[in-house]
């Protein structure tokens, strides 16, 4: 069973909201299984492969209020917003 995409029983290892996105910034706790993501008053970019940087034009697009559940290897992952004062709410799972 699901609720929004987070499997019932999974432990909320951190939740933070990060308010500096300006440049890259990783996952906060990337010792996690999964990722849980909602860009507020602005949209992100973000990348997952630990190859590629985001920037304001590359990268995957996430317009604000979008929430996004990510599972895989969360030491790859990355954010950066698209203008300026984005703020990003982030859940990471066991």
């Amino acid at each position: 069973m699901s609720i929004e995409g987070v499997d019932v029983g999974r432990t909320c290892r951190v939740f933070t909201q990060i308010a500096t996105l300006s440049s890259a910034v990783s996952c906060p706790s990337p010792t996690g299984a999964m990722v849980m993501f909602q860009p507020e008053s602005q949209s992100i970019r973000w990348t997952m492969d630990g190859r590629t940087t985001p920037t304001a034009s590359v990268g995957m697009l996430v317009t604000a209020g979008t929430t996004v559940c990510f599972t895989g290897d969360l030491t790859k992952v990355q954010f950066i917003e698209v203008a300026g004062g984005a703020t990003l709410n982030v859940a990471v799972f066991e």
